[in-house]
């Protein structure tokens, strides 16, 4: 048996380590997979570049065993994420990538958030440098009040997209439904 994949949790905005869901996935996710929850630069103000690089010295450019690289973003966090993921060279794709409550815009936009919304994303680059692309958002998000646009903007990255009843932004101590993505995920069953 090879080594066991790892995992890298990018937080929300104003998002910490010890925040949400994270410590509690980690701690689900440890038989299968090594788990690292990113402490963020500047987790209040998050600036694309900020973050995009703080995932990259973490996890590499590439990392060193792309395949068994898995990225779970959380709001912004995704965003990081599929920032990083157009920075990675041509050809290497990792693992697989799952958002949590992800966006590519939202309904108001503060000016901190602003620039990731309307900073265009290499949507080709995106889909091409993973293997495994899930999306998980709620029907009530108050971010991204029109979640069938969400799904048809994910679509069209190649992402399949799933829909959660009832959960707003995913920020309670304990998510099922990302548990369960997380590890279909990581046992190829996505």
């Amino acid at each position: 048996m090879g080594a066991k994949p790892t995992v890298w949790i990018v937080p929300r905005l104003s998002g910490r380590p010890d925040d949400a869901w994270y410590q509690w996935l980690a701690g689900e996710l440890s038989a299968a997979a090594d788990v690292t929850i990113l402490s963020t630069p500047e987790p209040d103000a998050p600036t694309i570049e900020s973050w995009v690089e703080s995932i990259a010295s973490a996890v590499g450019r590439p990392p060193r065993q792309p395949a068994s690289t898995f990225l779970i973003g959380h709001s912004v966090g995704c965003q990081a994420i599929l920032r990083y993921l157009v920075t990675l060279p041509t050809g290497v794709s990792i693992g697989g990538v799952l958002c949590v409550a992800g966006w590519l815009t939202i309904d108001d936009p503060s000016d901190l958030l602003r620039a990731w919304c309307e900073r265009p994303l290499d949507r080709v680059k995106v889909g091409a440098a993973t293997t495994a692309f899930k999306v998980v958002i709620s029907d009530n998000d108050p971010y991204t009040v029109d979640y069938t646009a969400t799904v048809t903007s994910f679509g069209e990255l190649g992402a399949s997209v799933d829909v959660v009843a009832g959960v707003g932004h995913f920020n309670a101590d304990r998510e099922p439904s990302v548990r369960d993505q997380a590890r279909a995920m990581l046992s190829g069953q996505q």
